[in-house]
C-alpha cells in the first residue's frame, strides 16, 4: 500500500518558515554552516550565546568569529559533521 501524495501548502515556503519558527523558539543553539565554515543561520539561541545579532555574522567564517586559535580547536567537531 502506498502512502497518499502530501497536500501542498496554500503559500510557497510555508514548511521553511515553519522550520525556522520552530528552531528560533528551541531552547538549544542551532547554526547551518557550510563546508568552508561560513554561517548560512543561527537560531536565536546560538546568537545569543555569541553575542551579536545573527545578521552580523551571516556570512562570516567560523574563524571571522571566533578567532584562528578558536577555529583550531574546533575545527575537528566540523570535519567529523561534515563526515556524517
Amino acid at each position: 500500500m502506498s502512502a497518499a501524495p502530501r497536500e501542498k501548502n496554500a503559500s510557497p515556503g510555508f514548511e521553511e518558515a515553519n522550520l525556522l519558527a520552530f528552531l528560533d523558539a528551541i531552547p538549544a543553539r542551532v547554526a547551518f554552516i557550510d563546508r568552508d565554515r561560513r554561517h548560512l543561520y543561527a537560531n536565536r539561541e546560538y546568537a545569543e550565546a555569541i553575542g551579536m545579532p545573527a545578521e552580523e555574522f551571516i556570512g562570516k567564517t567560523i574563524a571571522d568569529i571566533f578567532g584562528e586559535e578558536s577555529y583550531e580547536k574546533l575545527n575537528p567537531f566540523g570535519d567529523r559533521a561534515l563526515a556524517g
